[in-house]
């Protein structure tokens, strides 16, 4: 499949305009071979997802508490169990590592 099958048009303003129904058709496409994905590849798949403390995800990131802290609404496995409540999503961590040390 084309890497970009959808189409940028420029106009004279040098507005740019997407051929939305394309994008979507696109983006559906890559969201269901993510979800048909083989999982046997990722160690712990079949294991229930373990929520890990502030202190526990820095040692992971090799952070401090200070900076998970800080930077915890940029992370996508960030879980908020109350309004001062931080967890870090094991698995979620994992495979934004596993994303991120390609």
């Amino acid at each position: 499949m084309d890497a970009k099958p959808w189409r940028i048009r420029v106009e004279k303003d040098g507005t740019r305009l997407v051929d939305v129904d394309a994008f979507l058709h696109r983006l559906v496409d890559v969201l269901l071979d993510l979800d048909r994905a083989d999982t046997s590849v990722i160690p712990g798949a079949d294991q229930p997802d373990r929520l890990l403390t502030a202190e526990d995800a820095a040692k992971r990131l090799g952070v401090s508490r200070r900076y998970i802290y800080t930077h915890a609404d940029t992370y996508p496995f960030t879980r908020r169990l109350g309004p001062k409540t931080l967890r870090f999503s094991e698995r979620g961590l994992e495979r934004w590592l596993a994303r991120w040390s390609r």
